[in-house]
């Protein structure tokens, strides 16, 4: 009874840590903030998270996993291109909808891959289905012939290159929602031509 109480509470404590990082950034999310928002002692925090970084590396893989969420159904499509497509669009579209989250989710990472969390299944599960619409492309002779783990890493590279420059305003020509969306696809586009043999 005692554990479950325990587990509902950090469960909350968590909830309510992604909902800050989305609605204040990732700067404003502190432990005495948080505490405060949930009306519990910072000693109560602290016994379900050991400091800030324990808590930003679970907000983090809670990213990752709802990254792998949003990607999944486009690693189902049938036709290889279009899964690229699919998962790359889907991909764009989650990291511009939560760049507080998406950005805590890749600075976290490089502290993850210290800890040898990268093999944690919430990003091995994002990496596979990414690598999946690849995977298939390769074996089926849509795509050229290449090593799928290079192919996916130079792909993934240009859509988080993408959402990266898009979430910084860094990304020229992208005045408005409908510059935005022809320079997504024609990054997309670029992509898949390259992948043609």
């Amino acid at each position: 009874m005692v554990r479950e109480r325990n587990e509902d509470l950090r469960t909350k404590i968590l909830e309510e840590a992604i909902g800050m990082v989305a609605r204040e950034g990732v700067s404003r999310t502190t432990m005495r903030a948080l505490a405060r928002r949930l009306a519990i002692s910072p000693a109560t925090l602290y016994q379900h998270f050991r400091n800030k970084q324990h808590l930003q590396r679970e907000i983090a893989l809670h990213g990752f996993e709802k990254l792998g969420e949003a990607v999944s159904p486009g690693a189902d499509v049938e036709d290889p291109f279009e899964a690229v497509r699919s998962i790359s669009v889907r991909y764009i579209q989650f990291g511009i909808s939560n760049p507080e989250l998406y950005q805590l989710m890749f600075q976290t990472l490089g502290s993850l891959r210290e800890l040898r969390l990268v093999g944690d299944p919430r990003i091995l599960e994002v990496r596979g289905r990414i690598k999946s619409g690849f995977e298939r492309g390769i074996a089926s002779g849509a795509f050229r012939c290449g090593d799928p783990e290079i192919v996916t890493a130079v792909c993934w590279t240009a859509v988080h290159g993408f959402v990266q420059l898009v979430n910084s305003s860094r990304l020229p020509d992208a005045h408005g929602p409908v510059e935005l969306r022809q320079l997504q696809e024609a990054t997309i586009e670029m992509m898949l031509r390259s992948l043609r043999p």
